[in-house]
């Protein structure tokens, strides 16, 4: 039977050349298929789904461009992509996207730190929904489509990525789920929301160094500006933790920079070269 509405479908459903969608509790996901399917194929995960693949539902009219560094070759190679969207169905902006990315083990110990969030970004409620939605993502959307496609499951060739709130959410969902996520990528990391003390209880949650990688970068500019100057104190936490820099983690400052897809656009391919030159060291 047709549908209308393709991502209320209970399968995935072709919507874009090399793209499957479908809806996972009101949650759109977005599948891009390399050209090869294999069963040891790499999978990204990434945040914020409506700005991925579709210009005509980003944000700001521009996409990560991750499929076009994908077929220019930019890439170390071909993964598969999940675009994970907020609650909402098919909605630009979601107005609960800071509960979603929340770090819920820390703001139920720390419920002060929501004093260091920028008002303009403040949601209706404190909901606290990141659990939730890190565990919608590990233990449903991505088993699910590794399912679907014949991928077997192993972390080391699990990233997971996001930018701003959702860079640092990928943080966190590597910390709680080190078994489902060998890697975590965060652009534009917007340490401004928790500061050093989300900082210390973030690192101290990660698992032992060795088998996870981690990138967090900063920009300069605009939004950045507050959160650039603690990218380094997260980097020192690492450091303290074990995590070796350039081999188990890299915190780079993009200068002239700032924090919107334009710019993650064109950086993308580091981090996620990043996590898929390590896939090919290890196969060598």
């Amino acid at each position: 039977m047709h549908r209308s509405n393709a991502f209320k479908s209970s399968r995935f459903i072709k919507t874009a050349k090399g793209i499957v969608s479908r809806s996972f509790d009101d949650h759109r996901v977005d599948v891009l298929l390399p050209a090869q399917l294999k069963a040891n194929t790499p999978v990204l995960v990434m945040h914020d789904g409506m700005n991925v693949f579709f210009s005509k539902f980003a944000s700001n009219g521009h996409t990560w461009q991750i499929r076009e560094a994908i077929s220019a070759g930019t890439l170390l190679g071909d993964p598969l992509v999940i675009a994970v969207w907020g609650e909402g169905g098919t909605k630009k902006y979601n107005s609960r996207r800071i509960n979603e990315f929340l770090c819920d083990d820390i703001f139920s110990k720390r419920p002060e730190l929501w004093n260091t969030l920028n008002p303009l970004l403040a949601p209706e409620t404190k909901d606290p929904r990141g659990n939730y939605f890190v565990d919608l993502v590990a233990n449903q959307i991505l088993p699910e489509t590794l399912n679907e496609f014949g991928i077997t499951q192993d972390a080391k060739r699990t990233a997971i990525a996001g930018c701003s709130v959702a860079g640092v959410a990928s943080i966190y969902s590597l910390a709680k789920h080190p078994e489902i996520f060998g890697a975590a990528l965060s652009f534009s990391s917007h340490w401004e929301f928790g500061g050093e003390a989300l900082i210390d209880d973030l690192a101290a949650m990660l698992p032992r160094p060795g088998q996870h990688l981690i990138w967090s970068d900063t920009g300069t500019e605009g939004l950045d500006q507050k959160s650039m100057p603690l990218n380094p104190y997260f980097a020192n936490a690492l450091t303290a933790r074990g995590f070796a820099e350039h081999q188990n983690f890299e915190a780079p400052t993009m200068w002239g920079t700032g924090h919107n897809e334009v710019y993650w656009s064109r950086r993308v391919d580091y981090a996620v070269n990043f996590w898929l030159r390590s896939l090919a060291e290890g196969d060598a």
